[in-house]
């Protein structure tokens, strides 16, 4: 597969390097996971780091009704607007 985006200008090139590793982690971790299909609820484990947040934003993206986080406390509010 041959895909290529512009790095945003207000992204760290090293940031912008991983997000490819960590978004395709998530997403294969939702589809290869029985496939999470929508209308389905969802509970992601570790969703206050790199690749849980992204994982709950693709479950949501992938149309699941309920997303249910666990993470630390100081990423309590940050999961909340996500």
């Amino acid at each position: 597969m041959n895909e290529c985006a512009i790095k945003p200008p207000l992204v760290d090139a090293k940031v912008a390097a991983a997000s490819a590793t960590e978004s395709t982690t998530a997403l294969q971790s939702l589809r290869n996971l029985g496939g999470l299909r929508a209308g389905q609820s969802v509970l992601i484990l570790g969703a206050g780091g790199s690749v849980g947040s992204l994982a709950v934003q693709i479950a949501k993206a992938l149309g699941a009704t309920h997303v249910a986080g666990v993470c630390s406390s100081k990423d309590v509010e940050r999961m909340v607007q996500l």
